[in-house]
């Protein structure tokens, strides 16, 4: 699951670093490009796309974190019900 965590990090954020640190050492007039501003929107919103996908991996491949999820919306959520939570009160697996 790391390597899945950071390969999505760096295929988030590299876009980004890229047009920032990389691309105006080659083209110093990157600023007058017509669309750098719609290629630098596209470049920060899937770097801060990596804050919504992070949880979402999490959800789907860790068993204890789903539990807890399910948990802490249960008690913030009158209306969710959930009723087994084995994983977080069992402490012998550790």
């Amino acid at each position: 699951m790391v390597i899945l965590i950071s390969a999505l990090f760096a295929l988030c954020w590299l876009p980004l670093l890229i047009l920032i640190n990389v691309i105006p050492e080659f083209y110093p007039n990157i600023n007058s490009w017509e669309y750098i501003l719609y290629l630098w929107w596209f470049a920060h919103g899937l770097a801060m796309l990596h804050s919504i996908v992070n949880p979402v991996i999490y959800f789907i491949r860790n068993a204890r974190f789903r539990e807890g999820f399910c948990y802490f919306s249960s008690k913030l959520l009158p209306c969710v019900v959930f009723k087994e939570f084995r994983l977080l009160t069992d402490n012998s697996k550790r």
